[in-house]
């Protein structure tokens, strides 16, 4: 597929999906909710090398096959991220990959996504180890709308096993406030080395 710039590049939201519950299930441990499907380690090898998990295999959690074979494009065509909004935002209390891993855990995700052959996507703040969460956040008109997003969360979030207490209200302003990443952070030797590691 080919963009309105001419660069050739294919829609990587696949890889995407199927790279950072990966790299997540590797290094937490986690495996409730859709973390199941990623429970094997030998699955991160093959998202390595053939892209995708879901192509064309069984969803243990969706409970229905997902997926097709990558089509024949250049693996830089592919985007690839150790943590991207969508998971960092369905976390009950948005909370990023830097709070759940020590710092060489960190380290190794960041390793790992940098020399893949795919294009590598940092999450804003990824490559300081922003210490912000990154919260689901929505601003319905409609407040019939806003409750029905906010009991979803809830049940989705209790699927993963975790509390449905500790979920935001995503039309609380306060959410998207807290998930603006603090760039002061910079300033700090830990977040100043991060930085450093993962961009030289």
């Amino acid at each position: 597929m080919q963009s309105g710039l001419g660069l050739g590049l294919l829609r990587g939201h696949r890889a995407t999906v199927d790279q950072s519950p990966l790299l997540h299930v590797t290094l937490t441990g986690e495996r409730t909710g859709y973390y199941e499907d990623f429970a094997a380690y030998e699955l991160l090898g093959k998202a390595s090398r053939e892209v995708w998990v879901y192509d064309g295999v069984g969803s243990r959690h969706r409970q229905k096959t997902r997926g097709r074979q990558p089509t024949d494009h250049p693996r830089h065509a592919f985007v690839v991220a150790a943590q991207n909004h969508d998971q960092v935002g369905n976390r009950a209390a948005g909370e990023r990959l830097s709070a759940v891993v020590d710092e060489g855990r960190l380290k190794a995700a960041s390793a790992l996504l940098l020399t893949t052959p795919f294009t590598p996507l940092l999450f804003q703040g990824e490559e300081w180890a922003a210490s912000t969460p990154f919260q689901y956040f929505t601003d319905r008109a409609d407040p019939g709308l806003g409750k029905n997003v906010a009991e979803g969360r809830r049940r989705e979030v209790a699927s993963f096993g975790w509390s449905p207490i500790e979920v935001p209200d995503p039309q609380d302003p306060s959410n998207f406030e807290r998930s603006k990443v603090d760039r002061d952070e910079l300033e700090e030797p830990y977040h100043r080395g991060m930085f450093t590691g993962t961009t030289t």
